[in-house]
Order: C-alpha cells, then structure tokens, then sequence
C-alpha cells in the first residue's frame, strides 16, 4: 500500500512540473506568434482541396496548446487510474486462494472447478454423540465371528461382493519366524467359504484385497516390493508377481483400487528429488490377456512429502488424497486427475489451515464422491462432486482416527476408531449421505463399555443388502484377537442429523 502512494505521488510530481514548464513554453510561443504575425507579410487566403475540407497552417502557438491539452489529459489519466486500483486495495484485503474458507463463506459453484478441485470449508456441526451398542439397536442384525484368536497384528484387509467376503490379514508366524499372509472367504451371514489358509510370505504391512471376474487379487508386500496373487477359497498356495516399483518403504503410503478399465489403479510416493517427493499414477494387473503389464498414468507436480494416500475413480477421472505438510503442519490435500492421468491445477488443500490432519480416505458416490480425514482429533466428512468441488462445509462426526469409507446405497458407510475420554477405543460406524449429511446417532460394533480395546484401525467392505462387515482387532491378554462383524438395517436407515 504504501509503495502504491509514494508511485502515485511521484508520477502526479512529474506531471506537474511537466504541466508548468508547457505553460511557460506557451507563453513564449504566443509572445512569439504574435512577434512574427505584426512582420510577416500578408497571406494567401487558406485552399481548399477537391473534397472541400479546409486546411489551415498551424501556427507555434496552437501547436503548443495542443501540446498542454493533450499533456493535461494524460496526466489526469494517470492520476484517476492510479486512484482506482489504490481505493479497492485499501478496503478490502486481496483475494487469497487459501485451502479453506472460512465458516461463514459458502463455497464456490462446482463450475469454477473444472481444471481443479476447490478447497471445502471448515468443519461444521456439533458432530454426534449419542452411540448405541449394535445388538442393543431393534433394527440391527448382527453377526459376529473370531477368525483368528491368535493373531498378533492386526493389519487387516476387506472386500466385499454381492453376498461374499474376503479377508486376508497378516499374520506373524512364531515357530517359524516368518510373516505370512492369510486369506478366508465367508458369506454375508459369516458362514465359512473355506479353511484359512496362507498365500505367501509377508512382511509386517497391511494387505489388499480386491474383487475380479472371477475370483480375488490379493496384495502385500514381501522385501522386495510389492506382490500379488489370485486367491480362492481352496487352499493351496499360489503363485505370485512382483511390481518392485512399489518398495516396501512406501507400503503404508500406497492406495491400490479396482479400476473401471479392467486394471488395478494404484496411487505411490516416488522417489524422492531434493526435499520433495510426488505421487505416481498408474495401472497394472489387467483383467484380461494381452493388457499391457504396468502403466504409467501421470504424477503429482506439488507434492513435498506425501504420506497415507488415497485414491477414488470418478466419472471425470481420478481424485488423490494424500497426508502432507511439515511436522508443525501436515494437512489432507486433493488433487485431480482426467481420464487419461493427465493432473488438472496444484490441488487443494482440504483440512483446515493451521489444524493437524491425517489419515485420508475415499469413496465414490453416485454423484461424486465422499472424503474423510482425521482433524484436529476429530473425524471430518466433506462431500465432493465428480470434479473434486465441494458440494457444502465439511461435517464434523466425532473424536477418533484412521477413517475408513466404504460405498453403500446412498452414500458410504464411515467406519473408525472411536476414542473418548477415558474409555478404550473401539469400533464405531455411521452412514453418510452423497451430500455429507450424518446421522442423529451412531453404531458402536466393538464393546460399547470399552471393556475391550481395539488395538489397530478397522477394516471394511459392503456386501448385498447394504449389509456392511467390518473386521478388527481387539485385545486378548497378551496377544491379538481378530473379529468380524456384519451388521445390515440400522447405517442406511438411521435418521440424519439436520
């Protein structure tokens, strides 16, 4: 502001001197037009040419007085210009592109982000707090099952289709000293598919499971990166492929969906240049012979040191969440990508500046998609349109970490670790609506009492019937105990806050 002024100053400075000295020199010209007229002889009368406009000689004294006028116009120009771009500035501050509105500002039209996705705004509402055991709710019905009571990690992993559940964990195996991974299949009312079985060795990071034609893929990581393999309820121990792109020390940054196309769409931290990292995009393991193998899809350009990322196919393209930020400040960013992996603007912020969040996740809707995150101790939830715009504020849902989203008629289903105050955490789940509505109260799947703790973050898939099942971990002395629970009638039914 103050240098705008002292420009101002010195330009209307320099114009003034400039405007005086023309006066003296008019002064001068006309003493001197006036000299030569009374000694010049007469002239000829002025001619006319074949158009009939006239031309008159211009004398040094009209010469210099066009001269003032037009200096006298510019100067004004340049003094009124000045004073417009100084007036705005001086009483509102400039326009900031910062990551998140503020509360009482609504976000901008979904239009305005058609090369890039738009920050949400800072979280609203009181979030919930009326929690309800699950077998203690008329409408739910439950079932629950112990998969593995020895289990000493709870590194587990989901997936659901129609009435069909997967899970594979990873499982430390004492007498040999060696990780292994584990798979099971069971039906939605937690009847055995088959035996447990082992599909290859592991090292202590949680795997994957995702759906195809025909059977599962399931993925992990060994020490020399990323492998995967089918898996099927028999129990025999396949064989499996390597993407050593994906290293091992990348493995708990690393998102990996089913895409539309036929591939696995897989989000990972390259390596790093300087002090930054970015993100790599890309497909691999075709569904049908004669895919290409692995394919680099497109990168982040604004990334510094990206961690717990997520991914999301949309119809547009690609949404990528990732955890980033120095230590003082790490915040949930998102970012978009068209269809062919091309990245579209720098991203977004998507947390609150200034608050500490982690812990992104994603789940495509019918009309977009849902991101949640931890914030500040907080669940956070914010719908999003198929371009990464928000559809209104991000809602508060209540104290807890490690969200989960899962897809489900309407919305998603939110599983978390629920913390309060001087009670264990446990596992709790809420419906979200496609607009980022959430309920008058939510399901508590673990102890309510907080008798038992869940020692890591849940997992959870959606089968038929907006049945949802959620495994996890919980205490059992000094070991682990892994727990399966499917639970269908009370998410999707259950009231929405207003």
């Amino acid at each position: 502001m103050e240098a705008a002024a002292l420009l101002v100053a010195i330009v209307s400075a320099a114009f003034s001197i400039i405007v005086a000295a023309s006066i003296v020199a008019w002064s001068i010209g006309a003493w001197l037009a006036h000299v030569s007229a009374e000694l010049a002889p007469p002239r000829a009368p002025a001619s006319e040419d074949n158009r009939g406009r006239r031309f008159a000689p211009v004398s040094a004294h009209g010469l210099v007085s066009r001269l003032v006028r037009v200096i006298v116009a510019a100067w004004v120009l340049v003094v009124a210009a000045a004073g417009c771009k100084r007036q705005p500035a001086s009483r509102d501050p400039a326009p900031t592109t910062s990551p998140a509105a503020s509360a009482a500002s609504p976000p901008a039209p979904a239009a305005a982000a058609s090369s890039a996705p738009l920050a949400v705004t800072r979280p609203t509402g009181p979030g919930i707090s009326d929690w309800r055991a699950a077998d203690g709710v008329k409408a739910c019905q439950t079932r629950s099952k112990d998969l593995d009571p020895g289990l000493a990690s709870g590194l587990i992993a989901m997936a659901g289709r129609g009435k069909e559940l997967a899970v594979a964990w990873f499982y430390n195996n004492r007498v040999k000293g060696e990780g292994l991974v584990a798979f099971s299949g069971y039906d939605s009312q937690l009847r055995p598919l088959g035996q447990p079985h082992g599909l290859g060795k592991g090292v202590l990071a949680r795997p994957t499971i995702v759906p195809r034609k025909e059977g599962w893929l399931a993925l992990w990581f060994d020490a020399e990166g990323l492998v995967y393999s089918r898996a099927t309820w028999a129990a025999t121990m396949p064989s499996v492929e390597h993407l050593r792109a994906v290293t091992l020390d990348v493995a708990p940054h690393t998102a990996i969906i089913r895409g539309k196309g036929g591939y696995l769409l897989a989000v990972a931290p390259l390596a790093a240049s300087g002090d930054s990292a970015q993100l790599g995009l890309f497909a691999f393991a075709p569904e049908d012979d004669g895919g290409e193998a692995v394919k680099a899809l497109g990168a982040t350009h604004h990334a510094r040191r990206p961690e717990h990322s997520a991914l999301v196919e949309t119809e547009a393209g690609f949404l990528v969440a990732w955890e980033d930020g120095p230590s003082g400040d790490r915040g949930v960013m998102l970012t978009r990508f068209d269809s062919t992996g091309k990245e579209l603007g720098d991203g977004v912020r998507l947390s609150s500046p200034g608050v500490a969040a982690t812990s992104p996740t994603l789940a495509d809707t019918a009309g977009g998609a849902l991101a949640a995150w931890t914030e500040g101790g907080e669940i956070v939830v914010a719908a999003l349109d198929g371009v990464g715009a928000p559809k209104g504020a991000a809602r508060r849902v209540a104290p807890g970490d490690r969200p989960t989203l899962v897809p489900s008629s309407g919305g998603a289903a939110l599983v978390f670790s629920h913390k309060l105050e001087g009670v264990p955490p446990h596992v709790a789940a809420v419906h979200v609506s496609e607009q980022g509505a959430v309920p008058t109260f939510g399901v508590v799947l673990s102890d309510a009492k907080g008798k038992v703790a869940i020692s890591e973050p849940p997992a959870a898939a959606a089968l038929e019937d907006d049945r949802l099942a959620v495994g996890f971990v919980y205490a059992d002395g000094m070991r682990g105990a892994l727990k399966v629970v499917a639970v269908a009638g009370c998410l999707v039914d259950a009231p929405t806050a207003q």
